[in-house]
Protein backbone atom coordinates (compact mmCIF):
# COMPACT_ATOMS: atom_id res chain seq x y z
CA UNK A 1 0.00 0.00 0.00
CA UNK A 2 1.31 3.39 -1.21
CA UNK A 3 0.76 7.37 -1.02
CA UNK A 4 0.36 8.86 -3.82
CA UNK A 5 -0.72 12.46 -5.75
CA UNK A 6 -2.71 12.94 -8.85
CA UNK A 7 -3.57 16.29 -10.12
CA UNK A 8 -7.60 16.86 -10.37
CA UNK A 9 -9.37 19.18 -12.42
CA UNK A 10 -12.96 20.50 -11.60
CA UNK A 11 -14.66 22.87 -13.26
CA UNK A 12 -18.40 24.60 -12.49
CA UNK A 13 -21.46 23.79 -14.82
CA UNK A 14 -24.40 25.17 -13.79
CA UNK A 15 -25.13 24.25 -10.71
CA UNK A 16 -22.59 21.27 -9.92
CA UNK A 17 -19.00 21.13 -9.69
CA UNK A 18 -17.21 18.43 -11.89
CA UNK A 19 -13.79 16.98 -12.13
CA UNK A 20 -11.80 13.96 -13.21
CA UNK A 21 -7.90 13.15 -13.02
CA UNK A 22 -6.28 13.30 -16.56
CA UNK A 23 -3.75 10.62 -15.85
CA UNK A 24 -6.57 7.98 -15.09
CA UNK A 25 -9.21 6.24 -16.38
CA UNK A 26 -12.00 7.01 -13.74
CA UNK A 27 -15.38 8.11 -13.52
CA UNK A 28 -16.01 12.12 -13.35
CA UNK A 29 -16.68 13.56 -9.77
CA UNK A 30 -19.39 15.86 -9.35
CA UNK A 31 -21.04 17.52 -6.18
CA UNK A 32 -23.23 20.69 -5.72
CA UNK A 33 -20.24 22.49 -4.23
CA UNK A 34 -16.83 22.62 -4.58
CA UNK A 35 -16.03 20.67 -1.50
CA UNK A 36 -18.43 17.56 -2.04
CA UNK A 37 -16.48 17.35 -5.83
CA UNK A 38 -13.52 17.29 -4.38
CA UNK A 39 -14.08 14.63 -1.24
CA UNK A 40 -15.83 12.20 -4.67
CA UNK A 41 -13.04 12.96 -6.59
CA UNK A 42 -10.36 11.81 -3.48
CA UNK A 43 -12.73 9.01 -2.86
CA UNK A 44 -12.54 7.49 -6.21
CA UNK A 45 -9.01 7.96 -6.50
CA UNK A 46 -8.42 5.70 -3.10
CA UNK A 47 -10.92 2.99 -4.30
CA UNK A 48 -9.34 3.53 -7.61
CA UNK A 49 -5.83 2.74 -7.18
CA UNK A 50 -6.14 1.10 -4.22
CA UNK A 51 -8.21 -1.88 -6.52
CA UNK A 52 -5.00 -2.05 -9.16
CA UNK A 53 -2.62 -2.67 -6.44
CA UNK A 54 -4.98 -5.59 -5.30
CA UNK A 55 -4.83 -6.62 -8.80
CA UNK A 56 -1.34 -6.23 -9.43
CA UNK A 57 -2.16 -3.88 -12.49
CA UNK A 58 -0.34 -1.12 -13.68
CA UNK A 59 -0.52 2.46 -12.02
CA UNK A 60 0.53 5.51 -14.57
CA UNK A 61 2.38 8.36 -13.25
CA UNK A 62 0.89 11.49 -12.93
CA UNK A 63 1.23 14.21 -14.79
CA UNK A 64 2.81 17.30 -12.84
CA UNK A 65 -0.17 19.86 -12.05
CA UNK A 66 1.97 22.70 -13.69
CA UNK A 67 2.02 20.49 -16.74
CA UNK A 68 -1.63 20.05 -17.06
CA UNK A 69 -3.22 22.71 -19.11
CA UNK A 70 -5.71 25.23 -17.44
CA UNK A 71 -8.74 26.38 -19.15
CA UNK A 72 -10.35 29.31 -18.37
CA UNK A 73 -12.65 28.39 -15.32
CA UNK A 74 -10.89 25.37 -13.96
CA UNK A 75 -9.36 24.59 -11.43
CA UNK A 76 -6.20 22.12 -10.93
CA UNK A 77 -5.84 20.61 -7.70
CA UNK A 78 -3.24 17.97 -6.43
CA UNK A 79 -5.12 15.21 -4.36
CA UNK A 80 -3.06 13.19 -1.87
CA UNK A 81 -4.37 9.65 -0.90
CA UNK A 82 -2.85 6.59 0.96
CA UNK A 83 -4.10 3.07 0.08
CA UNK A 84 -3.40 1.73 3.44
CA UNK A 85 -6.24 3.48 4.88
CA UNK A 86 -8.62 1.39 2.83
CA UNK A 87 -9.23 -1.84 4.89
CA UNK A 88 -9.11 -4.84 2.21
CA UNK A 89 -12.58 -7.94 2.60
Amino acid sequence: MCKYSYPAVFKKEHTLYIGHFPDLDCPIAFGHSFEDAYEMAEEELLLLLYDREAGHKSIPHPTPAGKIAEEQGNIVLVIMIDTQTVSGP
